[in-house]
């Protein structure tokens, strides 16, 4: 059954990204909708949901849809910078937190290497 599921949850995500890639957001988004039902842990639909609501500008329905992404997948540094990029400028530090797995995510200038010039 479960596999079943994983087949019927997987055409709809391919949808949803086709649709994402021609900028049809509306379609996006019930396409992933829809996978997002067939297939509950997958953090790739949550994430095309979010990317599909935030470029209708439904600023809250991507922040749930990116941060149910972040909780099946925590480790995944790309969800983290979503939430980011849909959350209030106030917000988003908060949700730039690295994991011990994800890269160091650092506000204004890099770090200069050792040895360079100031």
């Amino acid at each position: 059954l479960l596999a079943v599921a994983s087949v019927l949850g997987t055409a709809p995500l391919a949808r949803a990204r086709a649709s994402y890639g021609e900028l049809d957001f509306t379609a996006a988004e019930r396409q992933a909708e829809r996978a997002v039902r067939w297939a509950p842990w997958s953090a790739e639909a949550r994430d095309v949901l979010g990317r599909a609501r935030l470029a209708q500008g439904d600023l809250e329905g991507a922040r749930t849809a990116f941060r149910q992404a972040v909780d099946r997948s925590p480790d995944d540094w790309e969800l983290w910078r979503d939430l980011a990029a849909a959350s209030p400028p106030a917000v988003a530090p908060a949700t730039t937190r690295s994991s011990p797995t994800s890269p160091k995510i650092w506000s204004g200038t890099p770090p200069r290497p050792p040895g360079a010039p100031p």
